[in-house]
């Protein structure tokens, strides 16, 4: 009788050992940063697109100031702690006729920038940029220089890759501006996943922490397109948030400026942040679809409110998992 219970005694003992101890070590679930981060995607509007039979707006600084001024007020209200950013310009004789230095004057203030330069313009004496902007406690990579990177992809689209850390443990972003003429080619799917294997391999970075953000207007279903979300382990973040699929669009005729300079295009949701599946996302909705522009420029429109860029917005607000060592790719 005594050997039966210390037999019954071993084995209470170990059962609690085993339910309290093994699931935590052997099993233990993802743990994830302290705090979630916001995303703000945004296209800045290179004006190289005729509006019509109005007046060209190319290299016209003072229509963009106008604009960006808009859009400075929409940032102080949201409060990003990243922006992807395409389309960024710069005058090239002119220090203060730049994207960065107006919006980096007002709602970015303090932020700092890490951009590649993508397109000259000779005619306007302008220059074009790919952009990742953040603020704390979100912090840009030391390293900038030596580990941001660039790659064509023909056409006017473009794939950059920039770093930037929280909490400890970095974070890699992938900034995509894909053109009409590309988007319809399946090909550049599969040169995305290498790129970004190739990088996040390349500088030891965790899988679980990449945003491909940007403008690509394939439809959803393309079995390319979802190759390369299950190749990278990716999800949408507007998954989920999305039940009227036209709330959702980016690009309609309803924005003024779409309708003049591509009012043939159909409308859809260009705009995207795409994250790891194991990613937690608590919002992710477009913005920058509200007409609160004041200034009249009957010279370039008929409207009286112009919203500040060609496409919306989309801003998630998205919380990490993170990493051991061993879940480097």
């Amino acid at each position: 009788m005594a050997l039966k219970q210390v037999w019954a005694f071993f084995l209470v003992l170990w059962s609690g050992i085993f339910s309290s101890c093994v699931p935590s070590f052997f099993f233990k679930g993802p743990t994830y940063d302290t705090r979630k981060i916001t995303f703000q995607n945004l296209s800045l509007f290179n004006q190289r697109e005729a509006p019509g039979q109005h007046p060209h707006w190319k290299g016209n600084w003072i229509f963009r100031r106008e604009r960006l001024a808009s859009v400075d007020q929409t940032l102080r209200a949201a409060k990003p702690d990243i922006l992807i950013l395409q389309e960024v310009m710069a005058k090239q004789d002119s220090p203060y006729d730049s994207d960065q230095y107006i919006l980096g004057a007002g709602a970015l203030l303090g932020y700092d920038w890490q951009s590649v330069q993508t397109e000259t313009y000779r005619d306007t004496h302008e220059v074009e940029s790919l952009s990742v902007v953040s603020g704390l406690p979100v912090y840009k990579d030391p390293y900038e220089d030596e580990r941001k990177r660039m790659w064509p992809l023909g056409h006017g689209s473009f794939l950059a890759a920039f770093i930037v850390t929280m909490e400890n443990q970095e974070i890699a972003i992938f900034n995509l501006k894909i053109s009409e003429q590309v988007a319809g080619q399946g090909i550049w799917y599969q040169y995305v996943v290498d790129r970004v294997k190739e990088y996040i391999s390349r500088y030891k970075l965790c899988n679980k922490r990449i945003v491909i953000a940007g403008n690509f207007e394939s439809p959803v279903n393309q079995p390319d397109y979802q190759t390369m979300l299950e190749h990278l382990q990716l999800s949408d973040s507007s998954l989920g948030f999305c039940e009227q699929e036209s709330n959702c669009y980016t690009q309609t005729t309803e924005n003024p400026i779409f309708q003049l300079t591509r009012g043939d295009a159909r409308p859809g949701r260009v705009s995207r942040i795409l994250t790891h599946k194991s990613s937690l996302v608590y919002s992710s909705t477009r913005n920058f679809n509200s007409f609160n522009w004041q200034q009249e420029f009957k010279q370039l429109f008929a409207e009286r409110k112009v919203n500040p860029t060609q496409n919306y917005g989309w801003i998630s607000s998205i919380r990490f998992d993170r990493c051991q060592d061993s879940e480097n790719l």
